[in-house]
């Protein structure tokens, strides 16, 4: 149910945006949307920390029902009306479709990891080289949800009243954005995932200081996202877009490179805040490129198709990056250990290791409750067991800080990508000069118009 009023919701924030602003104010809307998108992910964090640490997990839930009747009583009396000139029929098979297509292949990525990348049920199974099929497995449920999205699309070109018109895909900067906003939500969405495991599992922060070690990337994403906004109505916002994937790739560079086993907050809080700038001179310019020149009348698909690549490119990171650190995790424990089994006893040489072999075969439960303990016999002496467990804990830190850094420079790759799309992009006017140029002809008035 949250997720179907979400899907409702995100998408009015923005295809309302073309039509109360006028073109040479919309990068100015976009930003003060990014700059209060900045200023909730500096809320959020921060807030359900506190509310897991002092309360339940399922307050935070139970936080969003203040904030919805909030939103909905401004919504009632603050908000213009925006009323469309015509009736449109809902593509059903459109939305069967692409839920059902989206659904197979993101269910697939985000669970591969917990199927071992191989079948889910075992019906006739098979292998190609390296690869585990079944007629339900990861890879086939992959291809299975590929063949439902081509089937989407060739409906959409054949439909009265598609739900995604093809023809947007005719405006470059349109279909550029969209590859770029999918780069930053792979990585946005991903690049707290190692982050906040590693500052709660290796060094054990809580929920609540976890949350307030990422404020300053959301301090300066709210900051930067207002000007970028305003700068945009400006200049090309290309070069902003550019500059700001290169400052979001830089400071996860810097923070790959700041994270310690000794680290404190005020240690990652430059690398952060880099990132946060980078991230907020990103939304406001991509956004108002995107639906620049795309029709009123679509800019509502337009918005909803923008939040959706989005999403689906940040759950696809997220299985990506998470997938990447535990393998490298797996990889690394059983070297670190066979190094430090060295200090003990030759007794508990062997055991040692092949516990964290044991361990890394298995799947990794990682958290703020991670075990980081060798289980031992009650035959073992104090002063042993004491040893032991102090050099378990060496091992899962080391191993996961080593696991952290190549998982943070697939972010950084992911943004550099974002980045190359985006010199793609079609330079030249400004939404002002856009404005001037725009025919006074009927045809080119919006069929949506709000009501103030």
């Amino acid at each position: 149910m949250q997720g179907v009023g979400g899907a409702i919701l995100t998408p009015q924030t923005l295809s309302m945006l073309p039509h109360v602003f006028p073109p040479e104010k919309r990068g100015a809307a976009f930003g003060i949307w990014g700059a209060v998108s900045g200023l909730a992910a500096v809320i959020g964090p921060t807030l359900g920390g506190f509310l897991v640490t002092n309360f339940s997990w399922q307050s935070i839930f139970y936080i969003n029902i203040p904030v919805g009747i909030l939103a909905i009583t401004s919504a009632v009396f603050l908000m213009p009306e925006v009323r469309s000139a015509t009736r449109h029929s809902l593509d059903i098979p459109g939305v069967v479709l692409a839920t059902a297509g989206l659904l197979l292949v993101l269910y697939a990525i985000i669970e591969g990891q917990k199927y071992n990348w191989g079948p889910i049920q075992p019906w006739l199974n098979f292998s190609t080289g390296p690869l585990r099929w079944g007629l339900i497995s990861i890879y086939s449920l992959i291809v299975y949800g590929v063949v439902v999205l081509a089937a989407f699309v060739w409906v959409e070109t054949r439909v009265a009243e598609p739900l995604l018109p093809i023809s947007l895909f005719h405006d470059r900067n349109f279909t550029v954005s969209n590859l770029t906003g999918s780069a930053v939500g792979f990585a946005i969405f991903s690049l707290w995932i190692p982050l906040t495991l590693f500052l709660q599992t290796v060094l054990g922060y809580t929920a609540i200081h976890a949350g307030l070690t990422m404020i300053p990337a959301s301090i300066t994403l709210m900051l930067s996202a207002a000007f970028a906004g305003r700068l945009a109505d400006r200049i090309n916002g290309k070069f902003i877009i550019m500059a700001g994937l290169g400052f979001a790739s830089l400071g996860v560079a810097l923070l790959a490179h700041a994270i310690a086993l000794n680290n404190t907050s005020w240690s990652l809080t430059f690398p952060l805040a880099v990132v946060g700038l980078g991230m907020g001179c990103t939304f406001p310019p991509m956004l108002t490129l995107a639906l620049r020149d795309v029709n009123p009348a679509l800019s509502g698909v337009a918005s909803g198709f923008i939040t959706t690549t989005r999403q689906a490119a940040g759950a696809v990171g997220a299985a990506i990056v998470g997938a990447t650190l535990t393998h490298s995790l797996a990889s690394n424990l059983p070297a670190r250990a066979a190094d430090a089994a060295a200090a003990l006893p030759p007794a508990y040489r062997r055991p040692f290791v092949d516990a964290f072999r044991a361990a890394a075969s298995g799947a990794q439960n990682l958290g703020a409750g991670q075990s980081h303990h060798v289980p031992l016999p009650s035959s073992v002496p104090p002063a042993v067991a004491s040893h032991i467990q102090a050099l378990s804990r060496g091992v899962f830190d080391t191993s996961f800080l080593d696991a952290t850094r190549p998982s943070l420079l697939v972010v950084v790759g992911a943004l550099i990508i974002g980045a190359a799309i985006t010199t793609q992009m079609r330079g030249g006017r400004t939404a002002g000069e856009a404005r001037r140029d725009q025919p006074a002809s009927k045809e080119s008035e919006p069929e949506l118009v709000a009501v103030h």
